[in-house]
Protein backbone atom coordinates (compact mmCIF):
# COMPACT_ATOMS: atom_id res chain seq x y z
CA UNK A 1 0.00 0.00 0.00
CA UNK A 2 1.09 3.43 -0.97
CA UNK A 3 1.04 4.78 3.19
CA UNK A 4 3.88 7.44 2.34
CA UNK A 5 4.49 9.95 -0.64
CA UNK A 6 8.06 7.46 -0.52
CA UNK A 7 6.24 4.87 -0.80
CA UNK A 8 4.02 6.37 -3.55
CA UNK A 9 6.66 7.84 -5.38
CA UNK A 10 8.84 4.74 -5.32
CA UNK A 11 6.16 2.41 -6.77
CA UNK A 12 4.89 4.61 -9.64
CA UNK A 13 8.31 5.30 -10.64
CA UNK A 14 9.31 1.45 -10.47
CA UNK A 15 5.94 1.18 -12.52
CA UNK A 16 6.91 3.77 -15.45
CA UNK A 17 10.49 3.07 -16.01
CA UNK A 18 10.91 2.93 -20.17
CA UNK A 19 7.17 4.98 -20.10
CA UNK A 20 6.42 6.96 -23.28
CA UNK A 21 5.71 9.55 -20.69
CA UNK A 22 7.91 12.19 -18.83
CA UNK A 23 6.66 11.89 -15.14
CA UNK A 24 6.63 14.42 -12.85
CA UNK A 25 6.17 13.03 -9.09
CA UNK A 26 5.74 15.89 -6.40
CA UNK A 27 4.72 15.66 -2.57
CA UNK A 28 2.90 18.51 -3.02
CA UNK A 29 1.96 21.65 -5.64
CA UNK A 30 -0.72 24.36 -5.83
CA UNK A 31 -2.41 22.30 -8.92
CA UNK A 32 -1.36 19.89 -11.25
CA UNK A 33 -2.72 21.23 -13.98
CA UNK A 34 -1.27 24.89 -13.31
CA UNK A 35 2.21 22.83 -12.35
CA UNK A 36 1.96 21.31 -16.05
CA UNK A 37 1.33 24.55 -17.85
CA UNK A 38 4.38 25.87 -16.31
CA UNK A 39 6.14 23.15 -17.81
CA UNK A 40 4.29 24.12 -21.22
CA UNK A 41 5.46 28.03 -21.20
CA UNK A 42 9.00 27.63 -19.41
CA UNK A 43 10.13 24.86 -21.62
CA UNK A 44 10.33 25.92 -25.41
CA UNK A 45 10.26 22.68 -26.56
CA UNK A 46 8.77 20.40 -23.50
CA UNK A 47 10.89 17.16 -24.01
CA UNK A 48 10.62 16.66 -27.61
CA UNK A 49 7.19 16.83 -27.81
CA UNK A 50 6.98 13.32 -25.41
CA UNK A 51 3.68 13.86 -22.67
CA UNK A 52 4.76 14.98 -19.51
CA UNK A 53 2.34 13.68 -16.62
CA UNK A 54 2.33 15.52 -12.75
CA UNK A 55 1.33 13.55 -10.16
CA UNK A 56 0.88 14.60 -6.33
CA UNK A 57 0.21 13.45 -2.84
CA UNK A 58 -1.85 16.34 -2.21
CA UNK A 59 -2.59 19.80 -3.77
CA UNK A 60 -2.94 23.10 -2.16
CA UNK A 61 -5.37 24.75 -5.21
CA UNK A 62 -6.53 22.21 -6.84
CA UNK A 63 -9.81 23.02 -8.39
CA UNK A 64 -12.38 21.98 -10.77
CA UNK A 65 -14.88 23.61 -13.31
CA UNK A 66 -16.05 26.95 -12.90
CA UNK A 67 -13.23 27.70 -10.65
CA UNK A 68 -14.06 25.59 -7.73
CA UNK A 69 -12.16 24.33 -5.10
CA UNK A 70 -10.98 20.63 -5.34
CA UNK A 71 -10.66 18.45 -2.15
CA UNK A 72 -7.11 16.75 -2.47
CA UNK A 73 -5.97 15.64 0.83
CA UNK A 74 -2.48 13.66 1.34
CA UNK A 75 -2.75 9.96 -0.25
CA UNK A 76 -6.64 10.00 -0.69
CA UNK A 77 -6.77 10.19 -4.20
CA UNK A 78 -5.15 10.56 -7.50
CA UNK A 79 -3.86 14.24 -8.06
CA UNK A 80 -2.56 14.05 -11.85
CA UNK A 81 -2.42 16.28 -15.23
CA UNK A 82 -1.26 14.82 -18.56
CA UNK A 83 0.30 17.32 -20.42
CA UNK A 84 0.22 16.62 -24.31
CA UNK A 85 1.59 19.08 -27.60
CA UNK A 86 0.65 19.59 -31.13
CA UNK A 87 -3.07 18.17 -31.08
CA UNK A 88 -5.16 18.57 -34.07
CA UNK A 89 -7.54 21.35 -33.84
CA UNK A 90 -10.47 19.42 -35.20
CA UNK A 91 -9.76 17.17 -32.07
CA UNK A 92 -9.99 20.20 -29.24
CA UNK A 93 -13.61 20.43 -28.55
CA UNK A 94 -13.71 16.30 -27.90
CA UNK A 95 -10.80 16.14 -25.46
CA UNK A 96 -12.78 16.36 -22.29
CA UNK A 97 -15.53 13.38 -23.40
CA UNK A 98 -12.20 11.73 -24.41
CA UNK A 99 -10.83 11.53 -21.32
CA UNK A 100 -14.02 11.08 -19.27
CA UNK A 101 -14.58 7.46 -21.77
CA UNK A 102 -10.99 6.84 -21.63
CA UNK A 103 -10.70 7.16 -17.33
CA UNK A 104 -14.00 5.33 -16.75
CA UNK A 105 -12.60 2.53 -18.94
CA UNK A 106 -9.32 2.30 -16.90
CA UNK A 107 -11.28 2.41 -13.34
CA UNK A 108 -13.89 -0.24 -14.45
CA UNK A 109 -11.94 -3.43 -13.98
CA UNK A 110 -11.47 -2.60 -10.27
CA UNK A 111 -15.25 -1.44 -9.97
CA UNK A 112 -18.16 -3.54 -9.06
CA UNK A 113 -20.82 -1.20 -10.20
CA UNK A 114 -20.78 0.77 -13.70
CA UNK A 115 -18.39 3.49 -14.06
CA UNK A 116 -20.48 6.09 -15.80
CA UNK A 117 -20.26 9.64 -17.34
CA UNK A 118 -22.44 12.72 -16.05
CA UNK A 119 -21.59 14.78 -19.10
CA UNK A 120 -19.50 16.47 -19.54
CA UNK A 121 -16.42 15.49 -17.67
CA UNK A 122 -17.89 14.02 -14.13
CA UNK A 123 -16.97 10.16 -13.48
CA UNK A 124 -20.38 9.06 -10.89
CA UNK A 125 -20.74 4.88 -9.34
CA UNK A 126 -24.14 4.61 -8.05
CA UNK A 127 -25.36 8.70 -8.64
CA UNK A 128 -22.11 9.74 -6.91
CA UNK A 129 -19.28 11.22 -7.97
CA UNK A 130 -16.09 9.59 -8.27
CA UNK A 131 -13.73 11.80 -10.09
CA UNK A 132 -13.52 15.02 -12.42
CA UNK A 133 -11.97 16.34 -15.50
CA UNK A 134 -10.84 19.64 -16.14
CA UNK A 135 -8.81 20.48 -19.55
CA UNK A 136 -7.06 23.51 -20.44
CA UNK A 137 -6.00 23.72 -24.01
CA UNK A 138 -3.67 26.44 -25.42
CA UNK A 139 -2.53 27.77 -28.54
CA UNK A 140 1.24 29.53 -29.09
CA UNK A 141 2.68 29.80 -32.33
CA UNK A 142 0.66 27.74 -33.91
CA UNK A 143 0.93 24.89 -31.69
CA UNK A 144 -2.00 23.42 -29.96
CA UNK A 145 -1.75 21.90 -26.24
CA UNK A 146 -3.73 20.66 -23.65
CA UNK A 147 -3.23 19.84 -20.19
CA UNK A 148 -5.62 16.87 -18.85
CA UNK A 149 -6.52 17.06 -14.88
CA UNK A 150 -8.03 14.52 -13.16
CA UNK A 151 -8.91 13.67 -9.53
CA UNK A 152 -10.19 10.37 -8.72
CA UNK A 153 -10.87 9.77 -4.75
CA UNK A 154 -9.20 6.83 -3.70
CA UNK A 155 -9.31 6.64 0.28
CA UNK A 156 -11.67 6.11 3.13
CA UNK A 157 -11.30 9.44 4.83
CA UNK A 158 -12.58 12.45 2.76
CA UNK A 159 -14.70 14.66 4.23
CA UNK A 160 -16.81 14.63 1.57
CA UNK A 161 -17.76 10.88 1.70
CA UNK A 162 -19.52 11.62 4.80
CA UNK A 163 -22.71 12.34 2.99
CA UNK A 164 -24.57 10.22 -0.38
CA UNK A 165 -23.04 12.67 -3.04
CA UNK A 166 -19.71 11.26 -3.60
CA UNK A 167 -17.68 7.84 -3.04
CA UNK A 168 -14.35 6.38 -3.64
CA UNK A 169 -12.09 3.43 -5.23
CA UNK A 170 -11.96 1.65 -2.01
CA UNK A 171 -15.42 2.21 -1.09
CA UNK A 172 -16.62 0.78 -4.23
CA UNK A 173 -14.46 -2.58 -4.35
CA UNK A 174 -13.58 -4.92 -2.11
CA UNK A 175 -10.22 -5.33 -3.06
CA UNK A 176 -9.13 -1.70 -4.52
CA UNK A 177 -5.74 -1.63 -6.37
CA UNK A 178 -2.90 0.34 -5.09
CA UNK A 179 -2.93 3.88 -5.90
CA UNK A 180 0.22 3.94 -7.75
CA UNK A 181 -1.09 1.34 -9.97
CA UNK A 182 -4.19 2.40 -10.74
CA UNK A 183 -2.40 6.60 -11.01
CA UNK A 184 -0.42 4.96 -13.63
CA UNK A 185 -2.70 2.70 -15.49
CA UNK A 186 -4.98 5.89 -16.20
CA UNK A 187 -2.11 8.19 -17.31
CA UNK A 188 -1.05 5.57 -19.72
CA UNK A 189 -4.72 4.72 -20.95
CA UNK A 190 -5.28 8.69 -21.37
CA UNK A 191 -2.11 9.11 -23.02
CA UNK A 192 -3.14 6.03 -26.15
CA UNK A 193 -6.34 7.22 -25.85
CA UNK A 194 -5.07 10.61 -26.86
CA UNK A 195 -2.68 9.71 -29.10
CA UNK A 196 -4.96 7.57 -30.91
CA UNK A 197 -7.57 10.06 -31.93
CA UNK A 198 -10.52 7.62 -31.87
CA UNK A 199 -12.57 8.18 -34.23
CA UNK A 200 -15.41 10.08 -33.58
CA UNK A 201 -17.73 7.56 -33.94
CA UNK A 202 -16.12 5.35 -31.58
CA UNK A 203 -15.78 8.06 -29.29
CA UNK A 204 -19.14 9.10 -29.43
CA UNK A 205 -20.65 4.84 -29.58
CA UNK A 206 -18.47 4.65 -26.17
CA UNK A 207 -19.57 8.11 -24.44
CA UNK A 208 -23.32 7.09 -25.11
CA UNK A 209 -22.58 3.57 -23.49
CA UNK A 210 -21.91 4.98 -20.10
CA UNK A 211 -24.01 8.40 -19.99
CA UNK A 212 -26.06 8.52 -16.72
CA UNK A 213 -28.30 10.17 -19.01
CA UNK A 214 -30.92 8.61 -21.18
CA UNK A 215 -32.60 10.86 -23.51
CA UNK A 216 -36.38 12.02 -22.81
CA UNK A 217 -34.63 12.64 -19.19
CA UNK A 218 -35.21 16.60 -17.88
CA UNK A 219 -32.44 18.31 -17.14
CA UNK A 220 -31.02 21.97 -16.24
CA UNK A 221 -27.89 23.73 -17.07
CA UNK A 222 -26.05 26.34 -16.25
CA UNK A 223 -24.12 27.69 -19.14
CA UNK A 224 -22.08 31.53 -19.29
CA UNK A 225 -25.69 32.85 -20.60
CA UNK A 226 -27.75 31.72 -18.25
CA UNK A 227 -29.73 28.71 -16.89
CA UNK A 228 -31.23 26.64 -19.36
CA UNK A 229 -34.14 24.00 -19.24
CA UNK A 230 -35.19 20.88 -21.10
CA UNK A 231 -35.36 17.58 -22.60
CA UNK A 232 -32.08 15.98 -23.09
CA UNK A 233 -32.19 14.74 -26.72
CA UNK A 234 -28.67 12.89 -27.04
CA UNK A 235 -25.02 13.77 -28.73
CA UNK A 236 -24.41 15.02 -31.27
CA UNK A 237 -22.26 14.18 -34.12
CA UNK A 238 -19.90 16.46 -32.54
CA UNK A 239 -20.15 14.97 -29.06
CA UNK A 240 -22.37 17.89 -27.90
CA UNK A 241 -25.10 18.03 -25.70
CA UNK A 242 -28.39 18.67 -27.51
CA UNK A 243 -31.51 20.21 -25.22
CA UNK A 244 -34.93 20.24 -27.00
CA UNK A 245 -37.40 22.96 -25.56
CA UNK A 246 -39.44 26.12 -26.98
CA UNK A 247 -36.66 27.45 -28.91
CA UNK A 248 -36.02 24.08 -30.62
CA UNK A 249 -32.96 21.81 -30.30
CA UNK A 250 -29.94 23.82 -28.40
CA UNK A 251 -26.36 22.25 -28.53
CA UNK A 252 -23.88 22.89 -26.07
CA UNK A 253 -20.08 22.26 -26.01
CA UNK A 254 -19.47 23.18 -22.55
CA UNK A 255 -22.18 23.57 -19.31
CA UNK A 256 -22.95 22.26 -15.92
CA UNK A 257 -25.86 20.29 -15.17
CA UNK A 258 -27.43 21.32 -12.25
CA UNK A 259 -30.74 19.33 -12.20
CA UNK A 260 -32.05 16.51 -13.53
Amino acid sequence: MSDTFESFSRQVMGRTYGSDVDWVVLETVDSTNLLARRILSEVAEPHDGRPVAVLAWTQRSGRGRRGRRWESLPGQGIWASLLVTDLPADRLHSLSLLAGVSLAGALQPYIQAPVQLKWPNDLWVDRRKLGGILVDVTSSNGRRSATIGFGVNHGRTLPSLQGREATSVTNETALPPEMARLAVEMVEALRLDVARQSDMQELLTRARQILVHSPGDRMELETPDGPVAGVFRGLNDRGLLMLENAHGVQCFASAEITSQ
